[in-house]
């Protein structure tokens, strides 16, 4: 094949993480780049995460936490107020004030953004919009060469791997004829099929986590009276946010070196030791009349320093037996959404189980019947819906992700799977661990993919925080002569 462009810079998915490093990259350079952005969307900015149009799906956190420009932290909340959406988004404003953003408005603000930097930045770089799917991602010493679709290859000095695991995991159960089931969903974000659900069908959603909260308030919304059970291994719902404002910003406690629960406690090496010091500050905090979340807070602006050295064992304990807590504490729920939640659950409309599907099949009725095994003690139990929303979430290893870059890349060596299965291994500056135990000059990888290594890398502010952080030495390779 004819290499088709030479760039400084191509990344792989034009999701949040992947137009989030272009602006900066154009903001920040020390000299006009070429960078191609590789998505297959009509915009740069998007993703998966911010494509929903449906006007219930809000951010978790307030407009003020979503920090794309640390030189311009106000950013979004003053294009919301630019476009009205203060005044005109009424369903966006909380009881404690803050501001809860619909997701396609901040889809729609980074790219504008994107655009607007295209158009022009104070570097001169060159951004470019590369509308196709990325299949192959060959890396050397000095280059990396990504294949597209249609047979195009692009090299680059540095490839960036931006993207999330993209396809939505179909758990075991469901994998076999039920999968082709009308009532099966297997992709929670097709809302023409959720739209188009009788109001009164019983319905089983897989998952107690953000994107079951996202469905079930989009079924609220469109007036479902129907029964609806919620599973999932700990039968756990996101929790509600922090009613105690921080005096500092999320980005000025990023700032704080070291973080402020590694300060007061140092640098912890086991999961039951932090767990204990984080019992003893949330009583603290209840001693002064004050929830568990500024605690919880801390903790969580820690992660990222504590858990790169916690040794493999403790991370896995971490995953057997906290991983869902902590998740529901870190990733909490718009004030509007958990109203939602809670009243469709005191009207009897909405039930939680702690609980695993064993057994799924189609019924002479239509439906879907279903066995779930309680956790803990009880009888198994058989139910007939007729409908089953997937909302487990992708899978977290490369190779089961659909996405062809990422099993090439975790077949042939040049990037290896995190060992507790989330993602890549990388190393402090974001490079790919080559089989070989080497990390990749040539290829980086940023965002939720780097979970497996530094915990805290799923939100839009963390990512923001992670590209800051490896700037200065993306930035020393892009300007080398």
């Amino acid at each position: 094949m004819v290499l088709s462009h030479l760039y400084d810079v191509l990344i792989v998915g034009g999701g949040y993480t992947g137009a989030a490093l272009a602006v900066r990259l154009s903001r920040q350079a020390g000299r006009a780049l070429s960078v191609g952005v590789i998505e297959r969307r009509d915009d740069v900015g998007r993703g998966v995460a911010y494509t929903p149009v449906h006007p219930d799906y809000r951010l978790n956190g307030p407009d003020a936490v979503h920090i794309v420009l640390p030189d311009r932290p106000s950013d979004f909340p003053d294009w919301l107020q630019r476009n009205g959406l203060l005044e005109t988004d009424a369903g966006g404003r909380a009881a404690t004030g803050a501001f809860f953003a619909r997701r396609a408005d901040f889809g729609r603000y980074m790219a504008e953004l994107f655009q607007a930097h295209k158009a022009v930045n104070s570097t001169g770089t060159d951004l470019t919009h590369i509308c196709a799917r990325a299949t192959a991602l060959d890396t050397g010493p000095t280059s990396s060469t990504v294949t597209l679709e249609d047979g195009r290859q692009l090299t680059a000095r540095l490839a960036v791997l931006a993207t999330s695991n993209e396809r939505p995991a179909v758990p075991e159960p469901f994998q076999g004829d039920v999968r082709r089931h009308f009532g099966f969903l297997p992709n929670p974000w097709e809302l023409d099929r959720l739209a188009a659900l009788a109001s009164d069908t019983p319905i089983l959603v897989l998952g107690t986590g953000l994107t079951a909260a996202d469905v079930i308030t989009a079924l609220a919304a469109q007036g479902h009276t129907g029964p609806i059970d919620a599973v999932s291994r700990s039968g756990l719902l996101p929790m509600d946010q922090n009613p105690n404002l921080d005096q500092e910003s999320m980005w000025e406690r990023f700032m704080h070196t070291p973080p402020r629960f590694v300060k007061k406690h140092g640098a912890l090496a086991n999961v039951s030791d932090i767990l204990r010091c984080l019992r003893l500050d949330i009583a603290d905090r209840a001693a002064e009349g004050k929830t568990w979340h500024g605690a919880f807070d801390d903790l969580r602006d820690a992660a990222r320093t504590l858990w790169p050295y916690l040794p493999f064992d403790e991370q896995q304990r971490f995953r057997r037996h906290l991983k869902s807590w902590y998740e529901t504490r870190r990733f909490r729920i718009a004030p509007q959404v958990h109203a939602v939640l809670d009243a469709y659950q005191k009207a009897g409309h909405l039930t939680i189980s702690a609980a695993r599907v064993i057994t799924a099949r189609g019924s002479a009725g239509g439906g879907i019947a279903v066995t779930c095994l309680p956790q803990g003690p009880g009888d198994t139990w058989e139910k007939t819906y007729g409908a089953v929303i997937n909302c487990t979430g992708p899978s977290t290893r490369p190779a089961d992700s659909g996405n062809p870059v990422m099993a090439q890349l975790a077949s042939t060596g040049a990037a290896v799977p995190h060992p507790t299965g989330h993602g890549f291994l990388v190393d402090r500056e974001c490079r790919a661990i080559s089989a070989s135990g080497e990390p990749q000059t040539a290829l980086r990888i940023i965002g939720p993919l780097t979970r497996g290594t530094f915990m805290e890398t799923g939100s839009v502010p963390a990512v923001s925080y992670q590209i800051y952080k490896i700037m200065p030495d993306v930035l020393t390779l892009l300007n080398a002569a």
